[in-house]
């Protein structure tokens, strides 16, 4: 039995695409055979107080569980303040460190991932005091994403993370992508095209087949689930209700967390907005459920090129249940949207084109299924995590088989 040590920092019970891609990583590697060893910090994005409520931990095969190690640090709390951000993330390097020098199990292969990289910098420790292969694991294009969301003023603040950027790609022995998006940004970094793999962010067999609640009433329900950040312009949907205000057919709902989420919730309150429902964050569970009840799903993300390149996890989750996708993005999501024809893009953010599509999908409920059923069709040929995990597992075979040669 071969062993994997897995290095995060989000981890279940954390909501958001990274929590559930290593906890759908660590299930699915386990059932292939493998002994997983978990690293990671303590649940506390985006709030440590959340995780105290018992439904969140609803995996009861990795509750209380041995062969995971969270780190507990005396900085608990993710805050917009970078410095104080800093120190949090730097505390859990430390404490990651001393965790792996008292593994009792020398793992076979190394897997960690960004962002950001000072626990993947964990994982590079781990390959070099056990001189064992160490897979990278890319979900975002730290800290060329901190730099396109504008949250330093001069490049020179981020010059040390681009140094440990580059630090990372040269260390890893084979690199793991979610997205194609970011395969030209690493060749431009020297990363060699032969090492680098794509396993995109999945669906499991089990999440597509949830029941849906229909409403009696010929409503349109326009759902946004996820991180509201700096990278998310959810402040258009405030502008679509607007222009909305005064037709019945039409809600939107919004259910999340993130930066920007108290100045939304404050601006529906400001706006007398009545059609506009705000929901807390909930378990992944209930937010798939809330996704395959509405009519109409919502992406957005702001004019960068960095952000050209992903692909937001909540696309996936829409095209999963057979949502009609309406979005304002471009780049690589854009691409896949029209690729898969399971919805409308507005590359420019355009508000007068995105209330245009709005209401002819309002109009158009059988254009609704139809690109619905696109969405299904897609993921289940292209976004299953059971056959996704493939690419790991070959990675870490090839890998492992190279170093008993």
């Amino acid at each position: 039995m071969k062993t994997m040590l897995m290095v995060c920092q989000n981890y279940y019970p954390e909501i958001g695409s990274a929590g559930n891609r290593m906890q759908n990583i660590t299930h699915l590697m386990k059932q292939r055979g493998y002994e997983v060893e978990v690293i990671t910090a303590a649940p506390s994005y985006p709030s440590f107080d959340m995780y105290q409520d018992d439904r969140f931990w609803n995996d009861r095969e990795l509750n209380d569980q041995p062969f995971i190690k969270r780190l507990i640090t005396k900085k608990r709390k993710h805050t917009s303040n970078m410095v104080s951000r800093l120190f949090l993330f730097l505390e859990q390097m430390v404490k990651g460190i001393r965790e792996v020098r008292k593994l009792e199990l020398k793992p076979d292969v190394v897997f960690a991932t960004t962002p950001s990289f000072f626990m993947a910098f964990v994982g590079a420790y781990a390959k070099r005091k056990y001189r064992v292969p160490f897979i990278l694991d890319v979900r975002d294009l730290w800290p060329e994403s901190v730099k396109g969301v504008g949250v330093f003023k001069y490049d020179w603040v981020l010059t040390p993370a681009f140094w440990m950027e580059k630090r990372l790609y040269r260390v890893a022995d084979e690199v793991i992508i979610n997205s194609e998006g970011f395969r030209s940004y690493l060749r431009q970094r020297g990363v060699p095209n032969e090492k680098i793999h794509y396993m995109p962010n999945s669906i499991r067999e089990a999440e597509r087949t949830l029941e849906r609640t229909i409403p009696s009433d010929d409503r349109m329900e326009i759902l946004y689930a996820g991180n509201m950040g700096l990278a998310q312009d959810v402040s258009l949907l405030l502008e679509l209700a607007e222009r909305f205000r005064d037709e019945p057919r039409i809600h939107f709902k919004l259910i999340g967390y993130g930066y920007r989420k108290e100045e939304l919730k404050q601006t529906i309150k400001d706006r007398g907005f009545q059609n506009f429902l705000f929901l807390e964050a909930m378990p992944r569970t209930e937010a798939f459920q809330a996704i395959k009840n509405a009519d109409v799903a919502f992406v957005s993300l702001i004019e960068q090129e960095v952000f050209d390149t992903v692909i937001p996890g909540k696309l996936i989750d829409y095209m999963a249940v057979g949502k009609p996708i309406v979005a304002a993005v471009s780049g690589h999501a854009a691409n896949v949207i029209e690729a898969a024809e399971v919805g409308y893009v507005s590359r420019k953010r355009d508000i007068d084109e995105i209330e245009r599509i709005l209401r002819k999908l309002l109009d158009r409920p059988d254009l609704r299924e139809a690109l619905g059923a696109n969405g299904i069709r897609y993921v289940k040929e292209n976004l299953c995590w059971e056959e996704n995990i493939d690419v790991l597992d070959q990675v870490v075979q090839q890998l492992v088989m190279e170093e008993t040669r």
